[in-house]
């Protein structure tokens, strides 16, 4: 069994290569074992490179008085997004 560590920034060029772990077999040389990153679009989050867009439709009297929004993340944080 392989454990994978999928890390943030991870794109769909990324592969992760082991050399040699491959289609294993004691009559010939073990070739590499290639996984490739496939993305999934998301609900709430579009990506662009490495960073991640959320769009949040506010009320015009939050946005003239400058407020912040609240922006729950991935990992389940929430981020205050001041507005100014």
């Amino acid at each position: 069994m392989r454990l994978l560590e999928i890390k943030p920034g991870y794109s769909p060029e990324t592969s992760l290569i082991f050399k040699q772990e491959g289609h294993q077999n004691i009559s010939r040389q073990c070739s590499d074992l290639i996984f490739q990153i496939v993305e999934e679009p998301h609900l709430e989050f579009t990506r662009k490179g490495k960073d991640l867009f959320k769009t949040v439709f506010i009320n015009l009297a939050d946005a003239l008085n400058s407020c912040s929004v609240q922006i729950q993340t991935l990992d389940n944080r929430l981020l205050r997004v001041p507005m100014d």
